[in-house]
């Protein structure tokens, strides 16, 4: 076992203590893990026990075969020891502890032994909810199982022993209700708690009939940090929360100031870099005459920022005084209230607002913190995370846990979201009795508790507390003052507030942040920044370039997809074999063309983008999608990058050619087909005024993008051509190539002179339909000397074209080399009439060295003018066929072009990777995410909210 493994034995033990530790070594760090590592550094030198339930020395007097390897102890107990029956003597009673010697003993030991071979038991949730197992030091599996489960404990969040136990086991059954389900294995019982339901887990995931354990288990270890549903009614799809438009409220964050600049600056810092100004949301400092010129200084260089507003009192009044002059100064908005010894992340203040905006009468909305008492998390009271990782890190890994809002009696003004409507019916704080804070807020809150408000806690906004910097050592006797004066106002709030900490909601988004947590403690990546992709289909060019940009920004980004397919809404995960399904929404009525919008769709794509932690929206395509999506993703603070993989924007034949196969650069007014739309039988028929209203419509749908992308200058010239709003923002649309990946580069190209009564194999990759050439090819075909030709299609077309060619049929994208070869054409012909915005079939063509005939039109074009590697023709049967007999009599000009699709090879073939172009889309999405973060201040130095923990 590495060191790495130990520690988590150590933490997973139920025997090490660290708060215990830590006060017989001062100086251990407070992260467990940390804690954890200097107990094995030290375990061998004296007095270094783990906690009061293991003696180190009497273990080793008791084993002198241990003492003479030199191991670790509690190591050795752990592995071996207490499977060999070896006892255990606690650090300061000096009683030897012993395995029960009861009346069903032995049914004891059987169910210990169950319950050791699976994972059903959660030692972590278990210990963390009974601080008296804990405090004991003993085994937690060996208490539950022993007096656990007979006293009502949950083995972990989602198994109510006695209910099971009341349906499924008679009276006089002596089983462990936990050990009972185990050994049912996948046929066990479905009902294990209100929480979880095994046979709607199994419907709607395979892979747990498959798996061979019980389905609880298998939700256990895979289900929960998944994300997935136990029970009916217990996920997003059942309870999607009402998300508003972040732009329709206007918000002021209200900060009030005195002195302690480390803690201002840092807090300052990650507000800046955290949200957006300027808009809906600003931020208000007060300064409540600070002392030190420090301070002024730092806020004297906020001047001059949009969205960003300072207030000096000229005298101290009082945090409670202070706040209320915010709230007045922020006259008709929404206030939140946040502490300047505070640390926010990634999307702290839109996920207030929405939260604060799902309910008619939610009055305020609470975060949850490392150090806020109740509200604290994954541990009530004071919750020192590790500091090894950055505030950003911990706030999105909280975040991805996907605990939902929750309602409490009471908020904590730490971070506190307040709803206008709210201080209009119950007034502001009480300066009066509450002159230095410490009780203000919960005042406000059981005040508007009574006028029939309600508070929330939303478990999915992590913020760094450094508690009461500014009053240091009187914190104690100001919090006992406020308590005594709240008590007398509100009798109930002493229970009320008590009951905090248990409510099954928080309990449960407190064990998911914890797994969490030691997860990343652990050793697991913490989640990055996230990109949601938005894609029409799983199959094609466009997914396919998208998974590979999703696998090239895997260092960098964590990247989900976004399907629709008009009736169906997918959230997708890219796994091994591509593509996988997270979750998928039917929608009740299916997005049409006339309209192309869904107020349904935009609501779960709005619960989507909040629920996921989306930074950044890449809309790859908007067919089937609503129209309106960039606006939501606008209306979240959330930016927009549109790619453009062909013509649909310009007009819905997607590639500008009419049903006779005539190329319309400004888009087919007459005459059109429909192309993505065939299942629509309303879908109106194109006209001149449908064609300019649809081009109207997709500009406004485009203009909340932050940023355009083709991936060709043809493609960009023509779309700026069509679309003038697009030519207006010309500097935020770039040219970004499709980058691929090849395990390598071949000659698969016949180089040899054709005999006097040979063909010319020319090869016809892609999905050939009219706008890729068919037509041509036909007429082509038919042209004498027939047999000089030979055409071999590998790929698809219809059978018009393919009684005339040699048809080798499909091909996946690592096949294609091995196809071509089979084959060896002379050359290959793409006589695409519609202008690509790319060709991958050009780059696997180059790639696998065989020189190109094309249309001299669009993106193909463009890059055999650049790198040579073919020839360009017009879209004319005749000219194309004297052109090919010409190339089959003349190999020397053959090996000319495919000498140079060698030299694409080892240039633009080899550079041109996923990785380049993974590189080129960062650039993009690094500027696009600065421009929605407030403009810092010339000169300024704050510490960077990514910084370590405290």
């Amino acid at each position: 076992m590495g060191p790495r493994q130990d520690i988590k034995a150590v933490l997973a033990s139920g025997l090490f203590d660290v708060q215990w530790y830590r006060q017989r070594h001062p100086g251990v760090p407070a992260a467990p893990s940390a804690a954890a590592g200097h107990f094995l550094e030290h375990a061998l030198d004296p007095g270094h026990d783990p906690g009061p339930g293991f003696s180190m020395r009497r273990y080793l007097d008791a084993n002198p075969d241990v003492a003479a390897a030199g191991m670790n102890p509690l190591l050795h107990y752990l592995r071996h020891g207490r499977e060999e029956g070896r006892q255990r003597t606690p650090v300061e009673e000096g009683r030897i502890v012993e395995e029960p010697d009861l009346p069903g003993a032995s049914q004891y030991v059987s169910d210990l032994e169950v319950l050791r071979r699976c994972r059903l038991f959660d030692s972590d949730f278990y210990l963390d909810g009974n601080s008296d197992v804990r405090a004991a030091g003993v085994d937690p599996l060996v208490h539950y199982v022993r007096h656990g489960a007979f006293e009502g404990r949950w083995p972990n969040p989602w198994f109510d022993g006695r209910g099971y136990a009341a349906r499924y086991q008679d009276r006089a059954d002596a089983m462990n209700p936990l050990a009972h389900y185990a050994i049912q294995g996948r046929d066990a019982p479905s009902w294990t708690s209100d929480r979880f339901d095994g046979d709607f887990y199994l419907a709607r995931h395979a892979d747990a009939g498959e798996s061979g354990t019980t389905p609880l288990e298998h939700f256990l270890v895979h289900g929960v940090d998944q994300g997935r549903k136990g029970a009916p009614g217990s996920g997003l799809h059942d309870r999607l929360p009402r998300i508003m438009d972040c732009r329709t409220v206007r918000t002021t964050i209200l900060m009030a100031v005195h002195d302690a600049h480390e803690h201002v600056v840092a807090c300052l810092d990650s507000v800046l870099r955290n949200t957006e100004l300027g808009g809906a949301d600003s931020l208000l400092v007060i300064d409540d005459a600070s002392t030190g010129p420090d301070i002024g200084s730092l806020l004297e260089s906020l001047t001059g920022m949009p969205g960003v507003r300072v207030v000096r009192n000229a005298e101290n009044m009082g945090y409670t005084r202070t706040i209320n002059l915010g709230c007045g100064i922020a006259a008709s908005e929404d206030v939140v209230l946040l502490n300047s010894d505070t640390v926010v992340g990634p999307h702290w203040l839109r996920n207030l607002k929405t939260s604060a905006y799902a309910g008619e009468r939610t009055g305020t909305v609470t975060a949850v913190s490392d150090n806020a008492g109740a509200f604290s998390v994954p541990w009530s009271g004071e919750s020192r995370v590790p500091g090894s990782i950055g505030v950003d890190d911990w706030a999105r890994a909280v975040a991805d846990v996907g605990a939902p809002a929750f309602e409490v009696p009471t908020g904590n003004g730490f971070c506190m979201y307040i709803r206008r409507a709210m201080l209009e019916d119950v007034g502001l704080f009480d300066e009066q009795a509450f002159p230095v804070g410490y009780g203000e807020e919960n005042d406000l809150c059981m005040r508007a508790v009574e006028a029939g408000w309600h508070h929330m806690v939303d478990p999915a906004v992590f913020v760094q507390h450094a508690r009461s910097a500014s009053f240091g050592s009187r914190r104690e006797e100001l919090a006992r003052a406020g308590a005594e004066q709240l008590e007398s106002r509100h009798p109930t709030y002493p229970a009320a507030a008590g009951a905090i900490p248990q409510l099954p909601e928080f309990v449960l988004a407190r064990y998911r942040i914890a797994r969490r947590f030691r997860a990343i403690e652990g050793g697991e990546s913490p989640p990055k920044p996230r990109i949601l992709f938005v894609i029409s289909t799983r199959i094609g060019g466009v997914p396919q370039t998208n998974a590979d940009l999703m696998r090239g920004l895997e260092s960098f980004y964590d990247s989900l997809a976004l399907r629709c397919d008009r009736r169906e809404v997918e959230v997708l995960r890219l796994g091994p074999e591509g593509y996988e399904t997270l979750d998928r929404y039917l929608l009740h009525a299916p997005i049409d063309f006339a309209t192309h919008v869904s107020g349904e769709y935009e609501a779960i794509v709005r619960a989507l983008l909040v629920r996921h932690s989306i930074d950044l929206v890449h809309v790859r395509h908007l067919a089937w999608h609503s129209l309106n999506l960039p606006d939501v993703a606008r209306g979240l603070g959330i930016p927009v990058v549109h790619s453009f993989h062909d013509y649909y924007t310009v007009c819905p034949t997607v590639n500008l050619i009419d049903r006779k196969g005539r190329y319309h650069p400004r888009g087919v007014a007459d005459d059109a087909e429909n192309a993505l739309w065939p299942d629509d039988l309303l879908a109106p028929a194109m006209t001149p005024a449908l064609l300019a209203h649809w081009q109207r419509r997709t500009q406004r749908a485009l203009a909340p993008c932050d940023a355009f992308v083709a991936s060709s200058a043809s493609a960009r010239r023509l779309l700026m051509d069509a679309l003038p709003t697009l030519a207006e923002r010309k500097e935020d649309f770039h040219i970004v190539p499709h980058g691929r990946d090849f395990n390598r580069f071949a000659s698969c190209a016949d180089m040899a002179d054709v005999p006097p009564d040979g063909a010319l194999r020319v090869l016809l990759p892609g999905n050939i339909g009219l706008h890729k050439g068919a037509g041509l090819l036909v007429a082509i075909s038919q042209l004498e000397p027939r047999d000089a030709l030979q055409l071999h299609l590998v790929g698809t077309a219809g059978e018009e074209l393919t009684e005339r060619v040699i048809d080798h049929g499909v091909y996946r994208r690592e096949q294609f080399v091995e196809r071509v070869e089979a084959v060896r054409p002379h050359l290959a012909a793409l006589l695409s009439i519609a202008p690509e915005t790319w060709c991958h079939t050009l780059t696997e063509c180059w790639a696998a060295g065989i020189p190109v005939l094309a249309i001299d039109r669009g993106a193909v074009a463009d890059r055999i003018r650049e790198h040579g590697g073919g020839w360009l023709v017009e879209d004319d049967p005749a000219s194309i066929h004297a052109m090919l007999l010409r190339l089959r009599a003349d190999p020397a000009e053959r090996r000319a072009k495919a000498a140079e699709a060698r030299q694409w090879q080892q240039g633009e073939g080899h550079d041109n990777n996923v990785a380049a172009m993974a590189r080129r889309y960062r650039q993009i999405y690094q500027v696009v995410l600065q421009r929605h973060r407030a403009i810092l201040p010339a000169g300024w130095h704050g510490r960077a909210s990514s910084a370590k923990l405290a």
